[in-house]
């Protein structure tokens, strides 16, 4: 008896055309490669991320406003102001000592002023690493925050322990470019990564340099003239210019030039920074074009005075004193100074000069 197969052979050719056709009608169909559908974002943006309400993958922050910031341990944070600075900023650190930060000629102080308040229940520690700051350059080089911030307007660090509402204001600050604006502040919780992100523009938003630092209030001169009184920071001190006369009777200092007059630049020196912050002849150079328009480097070596008497002054100045120093400067005789550049010396620092103007 034989077996019929065609039956078999023409279902399978079947299947295999249907197979065939559908997976060609599946690559024509154009739906299968449709995009899915993309919700569109909320007119206006998305609002703070505050306690009670969904915590954002990340945010544009407002000057002013408050965020709730963290889950395990959420602290409220509120920028509150930003001031570029170009001559130092001054503070004390835990171990009780006080530092100084001052930006080389390629950079300028950003100081951000800052609420933290305790939103929950319950006390929470509050320390130098609740917070993670960067400030982003136009470049997009991050800079870090250079002290332990401190609360309130004593400039000291300290760990505090909040109670449940408590709030508290606080300062810190970065070196950022000498260059234009810093566009860019990232705010984040210190040690928790699924914490929101919080950034802000900054363009427009800080306050600007005040003169003589700069004339467009972004960017810091690389000389700076001084004006009368004005304080100007040299390693750990600060200091003005009094009086620059000609000496009427000569200083004994050490290998005096008998064929050069004698000028004696006095300076009020004030600490600001801690020891061993040292002040010596070394510690500056000074350069001095004439009336007839040449250009003495002086040699500062061992003309660097007490106020009152012809010893070399070569010490410290405790943090908060002011005294007054002698520099005498020899130049040739019959020639009066008309501008002086000071240019602190500190190793491998290139530091902004300082212009005075005789009589100016």
């Amino acid at each position: 008896m034989r077996t019929e197969l065609r039956p078999k052979s023409n279902c399978r050719s079947l299947l295999v055309a249907c197979l065939i056709l559908g997976s060609a009608l599946a690559w024509g169909n154009p739906t299968v490669h449709q995009k899915p559908k993309v919700k569109k974002p909320t007119p206006g943006g998305s609002t703070n991320v505050v306690m009670g309400t969904h915590q954002l993958a990340g945010e544009f922050g407002k000057f002013g406003t408050t965020y709730t910031i963290g889950k395990d341990s959420p602290l409220n944070f509120t920028l509150t102001g930003a001031e570029y600075r170009a001559d130092r900023f001054v503070g004390t650190e835990p171990t009780g000592m006080t530092y100084s930060w001052v930006p080389d000629k390629t950079q300028k102080l950003l100081v951000i002023h800052y609420l933290v308040q305790n939103p929950l229940p319950r006390e929470q520690n509050f320390t130098y690493q609740s917070w993670d700051f960067s400030a982003v350059s136009a470049d997009e080089q991050n800079s870090k925050i250079l002290n332990k911030p401190w609360i309130g307007s004593n400039a000291k660090y300290q760990d505090v322990s909040l109670k449940p509402g408590q709030k508290v204001a606080v300062t810190a600050a970065f070196f950022v470019p000498a260059n234009g604006e810093t566009p860019k502040l990232i705010v984040q919780r210190g040690y928790d990564a699924s914490a929101a992100v919080v950034r802000y523009d900054l363009r427009g938003k800080v306050a600007k340099l005040v003169a003589p630092w700069s004339e467009d209030g972004t960017t810091t001169k690389e000389q700076v003239e001084m004006v009368p009184g004005g304080k100007y920071p040299l390693g750990g001190f600060d200091f003005t210019v009094a009086s620059l006369e000609k000496a009427s009777t000569p200083a004994n200092v050490e290998g005096p030039d008998a064929s050069k007059d004698q000028w004696v630049l006095k300076f009020a020196m004030s600490g600001v920074a801690p020891e061993p912050a040292r002040l010596w002849y070394g510690s500056l150079s000074v350069r001095v074009k004439t009336d007839d328009g040449d250009i003495v480097e002086i040699s500062n070596y061992q003309r660097l005075l007490h106020a009152s008497r012809d010893d070399v002054f070569d010490g410290q100045i405790p943090v908060g004193e002011t005294i007054n120093v002698r520099m005498i400067l020899e130049l040739p005789k019959g020639v009066t100074p008309k501008v002086l550049t000071i240019l602190p010396i500190e190793n491998e620092i290139q530091r902004r000069a300082f212009i005075y103007k005789v009589g100016g």
